[in-house]
């Protein structure tokens, strides 16, 4: 039985990124690559007549830019999930972009299991946010209708819970730096930080970094 693949359109006004991203999923037998664009007017264009289940935009583009291709899409064709890819990470920016109907937001300098989380996660319906993002944006009570900022109740579970190893990641994650840069730093593999972070929060009965952020501050593990 064929599996059903999933369609990507990829928006951005560098042939390069489109290129990379091409290059980075390739290999991925459940997604299909169906369509490109340089800009946003090239975009809506293109989703007129090729059936697309998620595209992956920037924000700064030329004739059509990312808020405004995201907008029309939200309106015409309701059932696409739209991810932001980009190098912006100010809180604004990221508010501005959600608001005008993305449901994922992640940066460019992350790497294909995150895109393919993205990707994963809003076709379940949900929001996704990369962990610099989540970080940047855990306090900001402008964005609490998104489910992933919700408040959420600091975990009671104690500290006696968690290993060394898995209080030394919890600090680096709450400190802002990505999976990549925590493994670098402890001379890990990222898939071994992946997993000390999932442990983290099934420890906790925390379910994202907004979570870890709070429990750390409450038991003062912030530098």
């Amino acid at each position: 039985m064929e599996v059903k693949k999933i369609k990507l359109m990829i928006v951005d006004d560098h042939q390069l990124l489109i290129d990379g991203i091409k290059s980075l999923l390739i290999t991925e037998t459940n997604i299909e690559i169906v369509a490109t664009a340089n800009n946003g007017r090239e975009a809506i264009s293109i989703l007129q007549n090729t059936k697309v289940d998620v595209v992956l935009i920037d924000i700064e583009m030329p004739i059509l830019n990312g808020y405004e291709t995201t907008e029309i899409i939200r309106k015409l064709f309701p059932e696409i999930k739209v991810i932001c890819l980009t190098s912006h990470d100010e809180k604004s920016i990221v508010e501005k972009m959600i608001n005008a109907g993305a449901k994922a937001y992640v940066l460019k300098n992350i790497d294909k299991e995150i895109i393919l989380s993205a990707i994963e996660e809003v076709l379940k319906g949900n929001n996704f946010f990369s962990n610099e993002i989540e970080l940047k944006m855990a306090f900001s009570d402008s964005i609490q209708f998104i489910p992933s900022f919700k408040k959420e109740a600091i975990s009671d579970k104690s500290l006696s819970n968690l290993s060394i190893r898995e209080i030394e990641i919890l600090k680096n994650i709450t400190n802002g730096m990505t999976n990549i840069e925590i493994a670098e730093k402890l001379s890990i593999s990222p898939k071994t930080v992946d997993t000390h972070r999932s442990n983290l929060m099934q420890k906790l009965e925390i379910r994202n970094v907004v979570g870890l952020v709070k429990f750390a501050i409450k038991n003062s593990l912030i530098d």
